[in-house]
């Protein structure tokens, strides 16, 4: 699945700043969620398959092979120009990958992303 440019540079300056590269290369996109969810990593799928299958509405999903994790951003962040809620969501997904995915939004979880606002990763943003 191929970046979009921006939410790739932004990915990887993100990795640079706040995760000190630790992240895996990734892709990067703006995909059409649910209508409340803002952005989603399915890279638990990922580590035993190489292929994502992933529900975009109801009974409508796509499929896609990969041979990286992929990061999917809402569209309407870029249909209404909301940046502060796709660096955010971005952020909040970069979080997934750097902690084992079976912790999801557990106490692990939590720390990433204390751990992420007390070094200023959201300032500006909340």
């Amino acid at each position: 699945m191929k970046s979009d440019p921006r939410l790739l540079d932004q990915f990887k300056y993100f990795n640079r700043k706040f995760f000190d590269k630790r992240l895996p290369d990734s892709s990067v996109c703006w995909g059409v969620m649910k209508p409340n969810k803002d952005g989603n990593t399915p890279v638990g799928r990922l580590l035993r398959k190489k292929y994502i299958r992933y529900r975009v509405t109801g009974n409508k999903w796509i499929m896609f092979k990969t041979d990286r994790p992929v990061i999917l951003i809402s569209t309407l962040f870029l249909k209404y120009h909301w940046h502060g809620f796709t660096q955010q969501t971005l952020l909040h997904e970069m979080a997934h990958l750097a902690i084992p995915m079976r912790f999801y939004h557990g106490p692990r979880f939590q720390k990433e992303m204390l751990r992420l606002a007390k070094i200023g990763a959201f300032k500006g943003l909340w």
